[in-house]
């Protein structure tokens, strides 16, 4: 995977230890999720690193998020590792989460179902060991079982 698809709004500049953490942590292991998937995985278009003029252009002030690829007051965030939301075809998003699990350390991946084009976010921010499963609904994550997350994304 490229550095580039990671990287929303490239003109508002990139700092050199974001490249580096979507290197180590985001496109280095997707890549080989998608090699053993054998079928194309996206980096959502607003997805990876968003800068903080992105933020507020948006009308986003609280600026904690993981997508800004900084340290945030929370457990978990204090290496600022950052996010990256995935797309693949919809048939395939069960396999996907199995692969990121087995094949990924990041500690949370949240399925958006009701959205048009279905996909899974992914960070860091627990800072564990096991990978937490949440689904997406109406703007709020629900935690729960990755058996009851594929269920989901088998409809």
């Amino acid at each position: 995977m490229k550095i580039s698809e990671y990287i929303k709004r490239p003109e508002f500049g990139v700092p050199v230890d974001v490249i580096d953490k979507i290197q180590i942590y985001h496109a280095h292991p997707m890549s080989y999720v998608r090699h053993l998937l054998g079928s194309p995985i996206w980096v959502s278009l607003n997805s990876g690193f968003r800068h903080e003029k992105h933020e507020l252009e948006k009308g986003r002030t609280s600026l904690t998020t993981e997508h800004l690829f900084r340290p945030i007051d929370r457990p978990g965030s204090e290496k600022g590792l950052g996010a990256s939301d995935y797309r693949t075809h919809l048939e395939l998003m069960p396999k996907l989460v199995n692969l990121i699990e087995r094949h990924t350390d990041y500690s949370r991946l949240c399925f958006y179902p009701n959205v048009k084009t279905p996909f899974a976010h992914c960070d860091y921010r627990f800072g564990n060991d096991e990978l937490a499963f949440f689904i997406s609904k109406g703007g709020s994550w629900t935690q729960l079982s990755k058996d009851k997350l594929i269920e989901a994304a088998k409809r």
